[in-house]
């Protein structure tokens, strides 16, 4: 369990570092699909639960 959650918190922090560097470097970048992603993370994010998985850390 506790090698999950750091599995999840390195592919956030992936996933994100990625979409970073995608709208940073391409200015062609479909902000749609910026919208849709920040959208989803807005929906997903759950301040208590990444508090706790960083305890766990």
């Amino acid at each position: 369990m506790h090698a999950m959650r750091i599995m999840y918190v390195l592919i956030m922090l992936i996933v994100l570092i990625m979409h970073i560097m995608l709208s940073i470097d391409n200015n062609t970048y479909n902000s749609n699909n910026a919208d849709m992603f920040l959208m989803h993370i807005k929906r997903n994010y759950n301040p208590l639960k990444t508090q706790q998985i960083f305890l766990l850390l």
